[in-house]
């Protein structure tokens, strides 16, 4: 009888340890930055860019990633540069770079028709035609572009790996 009181006495004592630790494990936020004091106005714009740019990622990774890499030559061309590419090729009908780059990862063959002369180039560079993009939004297209401008450059090989 003593050595079943014991042992539930054990038991019980067990479990209240594992309560608490579950508790105070629960309870840490093991992700926050160390509090000093007042958040300033560049640890916010830093946590935010931070977001944005893993926002930018999974939408990549979900959209873009099974044909292009950011820095490599896949089926599609390497992605990074490319808003500056476009802006660079200029406006054309009222538009700027910028909006028919949108438009093309949107539909492509509407740049194309429109007569945008570096849609038209990008639409014969390559074998391969674009998949359309109908529901991206400008904010979307945003974040997986300012995402593959800061992506960490590396060779085909590992991008091809990471995916």
């Amino acid at each position: 009888m003593n050595k079943q009181r014991n042992m539930l006495l054990e038991m019980t004592v067990f479990a209240a340890f594992i309560f608490c630790l579950c508790y105070l494990l629960w309870n840490v936020n093991f992700y926050s930055p160390k509090k000093t004091g007042k958040a300033t106005a560049p640890d916010y714009a830093s946590t935010l860019k931070d977001e944005n740019l893993e926002k930018g990622r999974l939408l990549f990774r979900s959209y873009c990633n099974s044909c292009h890499y950011p820095d490599a030559n896949g089926l599609g061309p390497p992605l990074a540069g490319s808003r500056q590419r476009w802006e660079n090729a200029g406006s054309f009908k009222g538009k700027t770079g910028d909006q028919w780059l949108k438009a093309w990862i949107r539909n492509w063959k509407d740049v194309v028709a429109a007569g945008y002369p570096y849609g038209v180039m990008m639409a014969r560079s390559r074998e391969n035609e674009m998949n359309y993009f109908i529901n991206l939004t400008d904010q979307q297209i945003d974040l997986i572009l300012n995402y593959v401008d800061s992506a960490p450059k590396a060779t085909s090989e590992n991008s091809r790996r990471s995916r």
